[in-house]
């Protein structure tokens, strides 16, 4: 909290109006709410990552509590949110392997789409957000492109 505030008071006089101060939630979001406040015509927005690969105890409640997880965050989103906007500056499809040990390559698949959809639609009320990444050497949950091209993530919900 010190550091965001005392780096916040340090860029203020540096800044034009209107400019966007986005401030990272270190992975603490429930703590960090708040903490900063729009000054006059600069606008602070918190910038979360929502991963749940690296989640040990959300993965071994299975796909089901997975799904669940994912979808709870559209509420946390709003309730974030009425302190500053929230940017979703990261997220993947990427699932700790515990997750979905059992299931074969094609419920695998399934549980990928349902899993990106279910993020999808938490995070539509976020200020907006950011895959990781774009592509990568592999066609894998991490890789947006090879996603899109998959059809397991559709930017349109008609697509």
């Amino acid at each position: 909290l010190r550091f965001h505030r005392t780096a916040f008071r340090a860029v203020l006089p540096l800044l034009r109006g209107g400019t966007h101060v986005v401030f990272s939630d270190g992975y603490l979001h429930w703590l960090l709410r708040g903490s900063l406040r729009r000054r006059g015509d600069i606008p602070v927005v918190m910038d979360c990552h929502f991963y749940q690969c690296f989640d040990f105890w959300g993965t071994r409640r299975g796909m089901a509590g997975v799904l669940r997880k994912a979808a709870g965050r559209r509420r946390l989103i709003q309730w974030l949110s009425r302190a500053h906007p929230v940017l979703v500056g990261e997220w993947s499809a990427a699932l700790d392997h515990r997750s979905h040990r059992r299931a074969a390559v094609s419920e695998r698949r399934a549980a990928t789409e349902r899993f990106v959809q279910a993020q999808m639609e938490s995070y539509q009320d976020a200020l907006g957000w950011c895959f990781w990444t774009y592509t990568s050497e592999n066609p894998d949950d991490w890789n947006f492109r090879h996603l899109v091209e998959s059809g397991m993530l559709r930017l349109r919900p008609d697509a």
